[in-house]
């Protein structure tokens, strides 16, 4: 059937809270704590890409690779976008596993639930899917992506069309 008439299904597009910093050593890890207020964001939509909501710039590559050719190692002044949502859960010890799915983040990322490190992902706009069951709790949760604009599929993933970044 239509998986989006699910009951189990809960699509978290819309607002998120969202911060944009020039390399990822410049993320304070309070940004990815669930006490971090969500007024201290800026709101972004998603799906959507950064660079079309004011953030960063938009690249169109050609022929020249707009990073230095030294794989696996990619520049830390790589941008990235941190994206922060409030979900509420309810009956989280039903024996029900949650997951989360990503169906398309540009380029790659770190995915944390409630403060705590859930996984890594590099697969640029390939779905990804995390079981986040031990890391939910009842009542409110904390979704943080770390979305970096460059990774080491980069490299690999390099074509002639426009660049961007983000959740889409």
């Amino acid at each position: 059937g239509n998986r989006n008439q699910s009951k189990r299904l809960t699509l978290l597009n819309g607002n998120w809270g969202f911060a944009y910093y020039t390399n990822i050593h410049r993320v304070p890890s309070a940004a990815l704590s669930p006490a971090a207020k969500l007024s201290s964001f800026e709101t972004i939509k998603v799906p959507s890409n950064w660079q079309l909501e004011g953030y960063d710039q938009s690249e169109f590559l050609t022929d020249e690779f707009p990073l230095p050719i030294n794989p696996p190692f990619v520049p830390t002044d790589t941008p990235v976008g941190v994206y922060v949502k409030d979900i509420t859960i309810h009956n989280i010890n039903d024996g029900q596993h949650r997951f989360l799915v990503l169906e398309g983040v540009d380029h790659a990322f770190y995915l944390y639930i409630n403060g705590t490190p859930v996984g890594y992902s590099s697969n640029s706009h390939s779905m990804s899917e995390f079981d986040c069951t031990a890391y939910l709790k009842n009542g409110v949760n904390r979704i943080a992506i770390v979305v970096m604009k460059w990774s080491v599929a980069s490299y690999l993933a390099y074509r002639e069309a426009f660049q961007h970044a983000g959740i889409s």
